[in-house]
């Protein structure tokens, strides 16, 4: 892998990479110095509905823990963002365990790995209604009875969803579409292995001269930046001719 590539991965996988942070825009701009081409940013308001989608506030975290009966920490946001599921409530306070482990999620088959909880995130009546927290089955069997400190500070606002586009033009108008997505926080395979195998392909492009078709590199949080982009742009739909979905090529021919 190129060393490029993997200052990318290393400076940005465990940023807060949900559908609205103010850590999307500098992941962007990485981007757009790794293909060495022009992005453009299309830019969509918190609260705008666009084809039935409800674009939300941005969604921050500036600390999240869960200390234990004894005091210690036994799991926080800074182990890994995958800790706190996208779009959890703020809260503060004291559980047992029986009421913790109603807002813990584990992962189903992988004993040591944090779990992706997304559902807070892309089911809209969802958002902002609870908190979610991932443990390893090994962390959250372990847990022992008594009384849970658990503390999620999180800060929301209005701000705007980014989806970036560079744009190879080709000899025809006719294009096709390379889309990728960069809404996977914590994680390499979903989301980063995709961005930067089709960065290699826009090097590849350009360093082969004038395409026959023009080639249009979509960055966006996944599904409801496509439905938002189209949307709101319907011409898009007059040109493109072909797509290509690109993540978890990490994965090999599995």
């Amino acid at each position: 892998m190129p060393i490029k590539y993997q200052n990318f991965i290393d400076n940005n996988y465990k940023k807060n990479r949900t559908i609205v942070s103010k850590d999307i825009e500098t992941i962007l701009l990485e981007i757009e110095k790794l293909c060495d081409s022009k992005m453009t940013i299309h830019r969509f308001p918190s609260g705008a509905d666009i084809g039935t989608w409800i674009i939300p506030d941005s969604w921050d975290v500036n600390e999240a823990w869960i200390k234990g009966p004894d005091g210690n920490i036994i799991a926080s946001y800074d182990d890994h963002p995958l800790f706190l599921a996208p779009y959890s409530i703020p809260f503060h306070g004291k559980v047992s365990l029986d009421e913790l482990r109603e807002h813990i999620r584990v992962h189903p088959s992988q004993n040591d790995a944090y779990y992706y909880e997304f559902r807070l995130a892309y089911n809209y009546p969802l958002r902002m209604t609870d908190w979610v927290v991932s443990l390893p089955a090994d962390v959250n069997n372990a847990l022992p009875e008594g009384q849970y400190e658990v503390n999620i500070d999180v800060e929301t606002k209005p701000s705007e969803m980014l989806v970036g586009e560079i744009v190879l033009e080709g000899e025809q108008p006719e294009s096709i579409a390379l889309l990728t997505d960069y809404c996977h926080p914590g994680q390499v395979n979903d989301s980063f292995s995709g961005i930067l195998a089709m960065i290699d392909v826009i090097k590849h492009i350009r360093a082969s001269g004038k395409p026959k078709l023009t080639y249009i590199f979509f960055i966006f949080p996944e599904t409801i930046g496509s439905c938002v982009l189209l949307a709101s742009n319907p011409d898009y739909i007059k040109t493109i001719r072909f797509y290509i979905f690109s993540e978890m090529v990490g994965w090999g021919n599995n």
